[in-house]
């Protein structure tokens, strides 16, 4: 059965999202020779990466999209992290320690960022001039901290382990060959869906041969080099980087939230994130079909989003009702005449099937 989202944005930006299980990808690495470096399993690989721990880095991060529908109307195109799911996108990140990250989401003219220090963390909206200041509780600052906050999951490092770790066992792996990413060598591991269903044809992951730190991911569709998404470091340092980086004052005018969490609240949160990491793996299967949402409710950009995308399908009917379906090299669309929406990077099949039992 398909899952459920709430409607707001979740027609534009969850056909995007369902496309890459919420991960993107730049352009696939270059088919000039790349550096020798010993030899090493497809499963060494994996496992090294998955353990590897660097302590310090700071880097710039670029994003590309190009899923082969519609693009997104510009009210979901801003500097917020959905930004990141189409078109192109910038970050810079910096790390020091477990208690300290700094990730930055950049715009033309506009910045969201989120910025962690110790106990204190910030996130910062230039565009809506609003900024939240949260105080962890002690034990935030002792290894607790390295509870997820979400916008730091958009690191290639930690968006590359994340779809490693739940995509394995549904996936077959292999080695390709090596490369240089932001200035390092690196080995690629290539990740394969083992079901047919799947339109992703394989995902490419870069994998420093010094640190094992993955320094991307590319999505390729099924049948074609040519990426659909993508996400990887242009330039990376691995030294620490200056206690600057991980302070933050509002600028004149920013409308400053205050919250605190207390340390019981941190405590019930641990089970909940480890509930939420288990019931993750759904959100990166090969096969995982979004139920969008009441397409009937959808008003201004995303009902006109939905009738540009409705414009380029075909009409379809079966135990599901009737609707258009949408087709793309890696998404597929099902927008049915009850307003049900359902997206997915799979068959169309697939998506008829999951709409069926929705």
């Amino acid at each position: 059965m398909a899952a459920r989202t709430t409607l707001r944005w979740t027609i534009p930006v969850g056909i995007a999202a369902a496309a890459v299980g919420a991960s993107v990808a730049l352009p696939a690495l270059t088919a000039s020779a790349g550096p020798a470096l010993p030899s090493v399993s497809a499963q060494q690989l994996l496992s090294r990466a998955m353990s590897s721990e660097v302590e310090a880095f700071s880097g710039t991060v670029r994003t590309e999209a190009d899923l082969g529908i519609p693009a997104l109307p510009q009210q979901f195109r801003s500097s917020d992290l959905s930004s990141l799911i189409t078109g192109t996108g910038t970050l810079r990140v910096a790390k020091s320690g477990d208690d300290k990250q700094r990730l930055s989401v950049l715009g033309n003219t506009s910045e969201r960022s989120f910025i962690r220090n110790g106990r204190t963390a910030w996130v910062y909206d230039s565009e809506q001039h609003k900024a939240v200041r949260t105080t962890l509780p002690a034990d935030a600052a002792k290894g607790h901290g390295k509870a997820r906050q979400g916008h730091e999951q958009l690191s290639p490092d930690q968006a590359a382990k994340r779809v490693l770790a739940e995509l394995g066992k549904e996936s077959n792996v292999s080695v390709g060959r090596a490369a240089t990413v932001a200035g390092r060598d690196a080995y690629q591991l290539i990740v394969k869906p083992k079901s047919d269903e799947s339109l992703v044809g394989s995902i490419q992951v870069p994998i420093d041969a010094k640190t094992w730190m993955p320094l991307g991911l590319s999505v390729l569709p099924r049948g074609s080099a040519d990426p659909a998404a993508d996400v990887r470091f242009t330039d990376l340092s691995y030294a620490t980087p200056a206690a600057s980086s991980f302070t933050f004052t509002p600028p004149a005018g920013t409308k400053v939230e205050r919250k605190t969490v207390q340390a019981r609240e941190h405590g019930e949160d641990k089970g909940d994130h480890a509930k939420a990491r288990k019931g993750s793996h759904e959100s990166f299967s090969w096969t995982k079909v979004v139920e969008l949402g009441d397409s009937d409710k959808a008003t201004g950009q995303s009902a006109a989003y939905l009738r540009q995308l409705q414009a380029a399908g075909t009409k379809v009917s079966g135990d599901y009702g009737s609707g258009t379906m949408i087709r793309s090299r890696l998404v597929t669309v099902l927008v049915l005449d009850d307003g049900r929406a359902f997206a997915g990077a799979v068959t169309p099949a697939a998506v008829e099937r999951a709409a069926a039992k929705a």
